[in-house]
């Protein structure tokens, strides 16, 4: 469709994808949210770094620390390797944050049913920029015809 040009048939194929990918975000966020909830809070660094006997490779070798925070159904990734460029490793200061969380609207024999929420944050914190995804996972979403 795309070697062809033909613009509607890429259209449906992508409506198609992201209609399997909400389907199936469907099936797994409510089990990732009980899995968190259920599992204790917990905090961890795991420090790595890569080494050689290679003298120039060594000094090349990335190395970091992460920290990471678990609490109720947030977790929290920090890390200070942000990517490789210019043949420099590029470092900074980052917040990876996951929160997953359930509307109380809808309580069912005591437990919470309402729909699954999910949000990344993406925290900078050498500069004033945080970055925010959030998406929705309900019941009865749209089909991919709609």
């Amino acid at each position: 469709a795309t070697a062809g040009g033909n613009k509607d048939i890429l259209r449906r194929i992508l409506r198609d994808r992201n209609f399997v990918l909400q389907t199936e975000a469907e099936d797994t966020v409510p089990q990732l949210l009980k899995h968190l909830e259920d599992s204790p809070d917990f905090y961890v660094e795991m420090s790595w770094d890569f080494s050689s006997w290679v003298p120039l490779l060594s000094r090349m070798a990335p190395s970091d620390t992460y920290r990471i925070w678990k609490q109720g159904s947030t977790v929290r990734v920090d890390t200070t390797l942000l990517g490789f460029e210019g043949m420099k490793w590029q470092r900074g200061r980052r917040s990876f944050i996951f929160r997953a969380w359930r509307d109380n609207a809808d309580v069912q024999d005591g437990a919470n049913v309402g729909q699954a929420n999910v949000e990344m944050l993406q925290l900078d914190h050498d500069s004033p920029f945080a970055f925010r995804e959030a998406v929705g996972v309900g019941s009865g979403g749209a089909g991919p015809g709609t």
